[in-house]
């Protein structure tokens, strides 16, 4: 999966760059959007303009501009807890070493 949670076609076992940027792009849109005002006020037009792709692409991928901004949420707070349980690991080798 792709950091933002997408599959996508792989070459020689690698994730798409395309897929990639894309997922990033969509990422960060909805982020900006949404700090600047209710995601409920955001359309998929917009976000998919400010993405630099099209609104097809966006469907293809997720529901609504609410359901993208939930899957950055979850990948966060995974990223927060993965870095929590290394952070975790250190200590216990170090006091324990």
């Amino acid at each position: 999966m792709v950091a933002g949670g997408q599959g996508g076609s792989t070459l020689s076992g690698r994730i798409d760059p395309r897929i990639t940027r894309t997922t990033q792009a969509f990422e960060q849109a909805i982020v900006e959007l949404a700090s600047e005002r209710p995601v409920s006020q955001i359309s998929v037009a917009e976000l998919a303009d400010r993405a630099g792709v099209t609104r097809a692409t966006f469907y293809n991928r997720y529901s609504t501009p609410l359901a993208l901004l939930i899957q950055v949420r979850d990948a966060d707070l995974d990223r927060g807890h993965r870095l929590e349980d290394e952070r975790a690991a250190t200590r216990l080798r170090s006091c324990c070493a």
